[in-house]
């Protein structure tokens, strides 16, 4: 009986430890192909990784996107995520691992599995299952990276930090908020009830990432808040509410919203046509 108990109390310290060594670093960049794929986010598995990072605290940042300035500036202060295929001819096997600037392993997750056929569907499930264990380290970063730096470096990246927001603002190049008159426009929106029993579930099951079936924009969708984009471009915020239908508005389309069966869908108005057209996001 003693014996159980050491295993479980050293096991306990070495999860404490994991934890503790990953709060030390402030962002996490995932690649925009993984080694087992051909091509950039096949299955849009990396979208979904840099996602669920995102669900459960990180400050993700996928290849090709703008990245911050002060990212390994000075020290190491960010890990590159990976996911490793073991898959078998009868179910799909994924694990989510972390690493320091020079390689290091700081994190593996547990495996995720999942038996779906379908190719997409399987890498989504096992990789959401997968992140589990991510989820389970309730991530908050402590700030221990930032200490080591000297004080005059951080002043100094501070000002740069500002040049290059600035820059990037005006050629419009990166994912950011909507102007604070353009997200109080948003949530004063009043969210339409005509139809009470249609598209009504859990917030909870809504969440996740969405993507129009021509591929040109997506939506992410949590607790609080539905956030349209084309590229890295945000065109539109809305807040999450437990409604039927929604007042969906953004720089580029509007109309009536709805959930349905693991798809958003969108009765858009178009300009010199009479009625609406459906426009489908699927969940990914």
């Amino acid at each position: 009986m003693k014996l159980i108990y050491t295993i479980l109390f050293i096991t306990l310290v070495q999860v404490n430890t994991i934890a503790q060594s990953v709060n030390e670093f402030k962002y996490v960049i995932v690649p925009d192909r993984f080694s087992w794929t051909d091509e950039a986010d096949k299955f849009q598995v990396n979208s979904l990784t840099t996602f669920l990072f995102k669900k459960y605290g990180f400050d993700a940042y996928q290849l090709g996107s703008i990245l911050p300035p002060d990212m390994n500036a000075g020290g190491c202060n960010a890990l590159t995520a990976d996911v490793e295929e073991s898959s078998s001819f009868t179910s799909t096997k994924l694990k989510v691992i972390l690493k320091d600037c020079k390689g290091r392993f700081v994190f593996v997750s547990e495996q995720g599995t999942s038996k779906e056929k379908d190719y997409k569907r399987a890498y989504h499930e096992a990789l959401r299952d997968a992140f589990i264990s991510i989820r389970d380290l309730e991530y908050r970063y402590n700030g221990n990276n930032d200490q080591k730096q000297a004080p005059h470096k951080i002043q100094e990246e501070k000002v740069q930090e500002v040049a290059v927001v600035k820059k990037v603002e005006e050629q419009s190049i990166i994912k950011k908020p909507l102007a604070q008159s353009q997200k109080e426009k948003a949530l004063e929106q009043e969210v339409a009830v005509e139809t009470p029993t249609r598209g009504i579930v859990s917030q909870e099951k809504n969440a996740g990432l969405y993507r129009s079936l021509d591929g040109s924009y997506y939506m992410e969708v949590d607790e609080e808040k539905m956030v349209f984009s084309e590229g890295d471009k945000i065109i539109g915020v809305m807040v999450t509410k437990a409604a039927a239908t929604y007042d969906v508005e953004t720089n580029e389309f509007s109309g009536k919203g709805y959930f349905s069966n693991n798809q958003f869908i969108i009765n858009r108005k178009i300009k010199g046509l009479q009625g609406t057209v459906q426009m489908i996001f699927e969940k990914q």
